[in-house]
């Protein structure tokens, strides 16, 4: 079974016709969407040849509404459009589509036919309803806004939304993938402040809201614009200067301090940067520590490299730039045991494999978003009330009732 766009391709590439190469649409609902599900199912049968058994269990719907109709129709790989026509009931609600003018309408709409459905089928519980969605971040404060406050008068159903990180949990994943990205970067001045936002960072090295606005002031006037040395900026193919350096700016800042209150002096060709305050010192130190920690895992990431990094160096070297990086303290400890467990199994996973391969800074980056995204969705499905879940394919649906 092919879905017409299969069928013309393979016709393009082989020159034949769909008859010739035993290619047929049959029936175009699960030719179109069924592909996931046909390949799946491929890969199950080539399991007989190691031992399994493979037994069908597939059910014909004796009902006559249109809903049975369609499953009998894929079942029994009928194309409707070559079948003879059937009697529709305006009655028959068992597939339904509504048009709304805007998502809060389509969650009020969906709210009023749920509880139609439950008002005619005594039998029909909460959790017997999945609602999926495409946009589920775009709907949630939709969906919460309605479920949590039904109409006067009307039932308040129970609900859960599935596949939605911890904020807390999201923010710091966020953080610390820039924190890679930007270890790998030119180390721009807006990307290296722009860090600092974070909560859990500024946290990690006591720095307050006034403080970062003190810091973005010294970067700014003190010339630093991207690069940690001038080695940085001649990889790029510039001129060997550390003038708009992170290097350069270092070297101000300190000689300001070193220096405060002789204004106008310059020492081995540095000008100090002119306005610091004494008061201040305690800051640059806290800042300072910060920058040499970004660049101190950018030389050690470089380092492991060059010579090879497995899968179990990776998770000790991410745990460790977690430590470094990010508060362990109240608010942010559970989001940072979330990250720590990620980070944890690298090694237990490494024993697993039948060997170790080196593996690079962008690959271990990729594996990360990947199992924040597997495990996202993993959470929270069929909870309590209704389900609502992003629209995942291959995802086993048990429900009497699925509204998308």
């Amino acid at each position: 079974i092919r879905s017409r766009k299969e069928i013309r391709k393979v016709e393009r590439a082989s020159g034949g016709t769909a008859r010739e190469l035993l290619l047929a649409e049959v029936n175009p609902l699960l030719a179109s969407q069924g592909i996931l599900g046909r390949d799946f199912l491929n890969m199950m049968l080539e399991l007989d040849d190691e031992g399994y058994l493979a037994e069908e269990y597939f059910d014909e719907q004796d009902g006559d509404c249109l809903l049975h109709r369609v499953q009998r129709d894929l079942l029994d790989l009928v194309n409707p459009e070559e079948a003879e026509p059937v009697d529709w009931d305006p009655a028959d609600r068992s597939i339904q589509f509504h048009s709304c003018h805007s998502p809060l309408r389509e969650v009020e709409v969906l709210y009023d036919q749920i509880l139609l459905m439950m008002q005619g089928d005594s039998e029909l519980a909460p959790s017997d309803i999945l609602v999926m969605v495409p946009d589920l971040p775009g709907y949630a404060p939709f969906i919460r806004v309605v479920f949590e406050n039904p109409y006067s008068g009307t039932t308040k159903l129970p609900f859960s939304i599935a596949d939605l990180p911890s904020p807390g949990q999201q923010v710091m994943m966020d953080a610390f993938l820039h924190v890679l990205g930007l270890l790998r970067g030119r180390f721009k001045a807006s990307e290296v402040l722009g860090l600092l936002d974070n909560q859990a960072v500024a946290a990690r090295f006591g720095l307050t809201e006034d403080e970062r606005e003190v810091l973005r002031q010294w970067v700014d006037e003190g010339g630093i614009r991207w690069g940690i040395d001038g080695d940085m900026l001649a990889q790029e193919g510039l001129p060997v200067h550390d003038q708009v350096s992170w290097k350069a700016g270092r070297e101000r800042l300190l000689f300001g301090y070193a220096m405060a209150g002789e204004q106008g002096r310059s020492v081995a060709a540095v000008f100090p940067y002119a306005d610091f305050d004494e008061d201040f010192s305690p800051l640059l130190g806290r800042f300072l520590d910060y920058y040499d920690t970004l660049v101190r895992f950018r030389k050690h990431i470089e380092k492991s490299e060059a010579v090879g990094c497995s899968l179990a160096d990776w998770g000790q070297m991410l745990l460790d730039l977690l430590a470094a990086l990010f508060s362990a303290e109240p608010p942010f400890d559970n989001d940072f045991l979330f990250l720590q467990r990620q980070f944890g199994t690298f090694a237990d996973e490494e024993k697993q494999l039948t060997s170790s391969p080196a593996l690079t800074l962008e690959t271990v980056r990729a594996c990360l978003v990947e199992r924040y995204n597997a495990s996202l969705h993993a959470r929270g499905f069929m909870g309590a009330g209704i389900t609502f879940c992003a629209m995942l394919p291959m995802r086993s649906i048990p429900f009497k009732v699925i509204c998308m």
